[in-house]
């Protein structure tokens, strides 16, 4: 029987400790091999497992827990998961270490001695990366495609799945929301790749001639301490149009952290979940929405080319922008969605909703039986 060991973050919402716990839960369902883990030190002092609780319902949480640590065993395979990225120091047959990038890797995303890439694919050593736009953005730091492989997120339906009419109604009502406005959600770290700013500026427009149409924000200020609500004043600054009252009384921000059946009702209130990106690893919000049974509008040429489709989703056109000429010291490019765009994929969405059409639901059935973490898993599992 082959040892496997994973070293990564359990009990918080970061995107890398949940894709780790999403990827523990599969792997201890399967019998090729012994399962072990390795809790490491969460990537900022600041973290921890009470303000930044996934709250995993409990027979999965029960099972994340149990993969036990490690003892004094020899490993055939080791992957790491967290940041910085490094190569863990346990000695085994194969070692894999996970990186995904959004504008580009520099330095700050290892740690402080630097990046050592003949570390880390060294021999029987390789990296792993959640889309072809990260691998794409590891080949520019100087990773070798021969050394990349791609093994995408996945979503759970188990946890997301769309809310029956009575649900979405009473959730809509406790958010003072009514069952005839059209609501747009976006979710998550209000960053700049993000593409927040882009999105309020599109929605101003929708807003004047669409009295019903809302939009929903939720940040994650426990786990990143950027407040959204500080993120709105500065888009606001910076674009004077956008702080009327009747604009502002229109957008509802959520600074809480939710659990995840609390989450599926969030993005089952949606009508659209909007994402104009300008660069994303994978994006884990769009296929949990999609999962949900909401459409989403995304950007093209992105991360989430990889999952997104036409039955499910609306793209938005984009340009280039050189990294450098965004004041980022790193190669590559990033993208700018065009906000004429967005603005007609917003039209177009409350003109002819879609989350109920015999396309879309075909849609979502093959997004999660493809990109089940089952299925995911799967494609990790060949690796090791």
């Amino acid at each position: 029987m082959k040892n496997v060991l994973i070293e990564g973050w359990r009990g918080i919402n970061h995107s890398y400790a949940m894709v780790n716990q999403y990827q523990l839960l599969e792997l201890s369902k399967l019998n090729d091999f012994s399962l072990f883990h390795r809790d490491i030190p969460f990537g900022a002092q600041n973290w921890n497992t009470v303000d930044n609780n996934p709250n995993f319902p409990e027979g999965m949480r029960a099972a994340i827990q149990a993969v036990p640590s490690p003892q004094k065993q020899k490993f055939d395979t080791v992957f790491r998961i967290a940041w910085p990225f490094q190569r863990s120091d346990e000695k085994a047959k194969k070692t894999l270490t996970f990186l995904t990038a959004e504008y580009g890797l520099g330095r700050e995303h290892f740690p402080p001695a630097g990046p050592s890439l003949q570390r880390m694919i060294g021999g029987n050593a390789s990296v792993v990366t959640p889309s072809h736009w990260s691998k794409m953005k590891l080949m520019e730091f100087g990773f070798p495609e021969q050394k990349i492989s791609i093994v995408p997120h996945g979503v759970s339906s188990e946890i997301f799945y769309p809310l029956t009419p009575q649900e979405k109604n009473a959730v809509r009502q406790n958010l003072g929301l009514s069952p005839n406005d059209f609501v747009f959600l976006n979710l998550g770290a209000m960053v700049d790749n993000k593409g927040v700013d882009i999105l309020l500026r599109a929605f101003s427009v929708i807003r004047q001639r669409h009295p019903q149409a809302r939009l929903v924000l939720k940040d994650e200020q426990k786990l990143y301490h950027i407040k959204g609500v500080d993120v709105l004043q500065r888009i606001m600054q910076s674009h004077p149009g956008l702080s009327s009252a009747e604009l502002l009384g229109s957008i509802k921000l959520l600074s809480v952290t939710l659990p995840m059946h609390e989450m599926r009702h969030l993005y089952g209130i949606a009508d659209v979940y909007a994402s104009p990106y300008r660069a994303e690893g994978f994006n884990l919000p769009v296929i949990e929405a999609i999962a949900c049974g909401i459409p989403v509008i995304v950007t093209a040429g992105g991360a989430t080319d990889d999952f997104c489709e036409p039955r499910t989703a609306m793209t938005v056109s984009a340009i280039r922008i050189n990294n450098t000429d965004r004041g980022f010291n790193v190669p590559g490019y990033t993208l700018e969605p065009d906000i004429d765009n967005l603005i007609q994929a917003m039209e177009e969405a409350i003109a002819s909703p879609r989350a109920n059409t015999d396309s879309f639901k075909e849609g979502r059935q093959q997004l999660i039986e493809d990109y089940s973490w089952a299925a995911c898993v799967k494609q990790l599992v060949k690796l090791f």
